[in-house]
């Protein structure tokens, strides 16, 4: 063999060194990012729904692909949180898998995807924003919500409108917030609303009805909650305390006034008013 050949097969054998090397280098870059497999998770805060993995400085990004509900699709992030909350492409009420991958500078070093979880799709209804208005709290409709829960203190009453009376909450000052709750089961409740601090509810009370004496027991019918009447002897005003029971949309109420009863005396009720309970109309008397 002259020089000449035996220069060209040492550049061979060199050339052929180099390529071996790339690419085993290759091999050990792309099996360390194909064992560089994240891992991912569902976090759910109470009013969004997350996928999440690992944050990873090393990568670009983060690649969330989904299947499930007749679709697949790939969510690629900067981030390593997805809030499902914003995601159109996410159906509420159908399974998906999802598994997640590292993000490399090119699409051959991308880590492998995660091992894939299954999640049942849901979503937190939005939170009511209310507001005060006479004797009237309300708030826009929150889309999904088939009734809404308002707190007044440590009471709890039930609205199937956006809108409730003071009438139909609990008098006194108090800190009042709304919750929207749906009957969907892919629907979960809203977070409270914002607070309207130290409220003031009041009740306008109506004139009693149906009033009766028997055995020096009164007996009438109200729309409100009472606890004590104005029972009026030849006009003298007395408190009497009142037993009720609810007859569908009033109540039933019977008051003992045996000790301040006169035989042929002009008897009369009217509901007690108080701080929080005003009474307008006129005595109602026995005829």
């Amino acid at each position: 063999m002259n020089k000449k050949g035996k220069i060209t097969l040492i550049s061979l054998c060199a050339l052929a060194g180099i390529l071996l090397c790339v690419g085993l280098i290759t091999g050990f870059i792309i099996n360390r990012n194909l064992a560089e497999a994240p891992v991912v998770e569902i976090l759910d805060d109470g009013g969004n729904v997350f996928v999440m993995t690992k944050a990873n400085e090393s990568y670009r990004g983060y690649r969330f692909k989904f299947t499930g509900g007749g679709q697949a699709f790939n969510i690629d992030s900067e981030t390593n949180i997805l809030n499902l909350s914003n995601e159109e492409r996410v159906k509420v009420g159908e399974n998906y898998n999802i598994s997640v991958c590292y993000l490399g500078e090119m699409e051959g070093n991308n880590s492998q995807y995660s091992k894939e979880i299954t999640w049942h799709s849901y979503s937190y209804l939005s939170a009511p924003l209310i507001i005060l208005e006479d004797n009237l709290i309300s708030w826009q409709e929150v889309k999904g919500a088939d009734y809404y829960e308002v707190y007044t203190g440590n009471k709890v009453t039930i609205a199937d409108t956006n809108k409730i009376s003071f009438q139909n909450l609990a008098t006194g000052n108090h800190d009042i917030f709304v919750v929207a709750y749906s009957n969907n089961q892919n629907l979960r409740h809203s977070q409270p609303s914002n607070i309207l601090r130290e409220t003031r509810i009041t009740h306008v009370l109506s004139k009693v009805s149906e009033l009766e004496l028997n055995n020096h027991v009164l007996s009438f019918n109200s729309i409100d909650v009472l606890n004590y009447v104005n029972v009026f002897i030849n006009g003298i005003k007395r408190e009497v305390k009142v037993e009720g029971i609810k007859e569908g949309e009033k109540y039933r109420y019977r008051a003992d006034i045996s000790a301040i009863y006169e035989s042929g005396a002009t008897i009369g009720v009217a509901p007690t008013a108080d701080d929080f309970n005003f009474y307008n109309d006129e005595i109602v008397y026995l005829n």
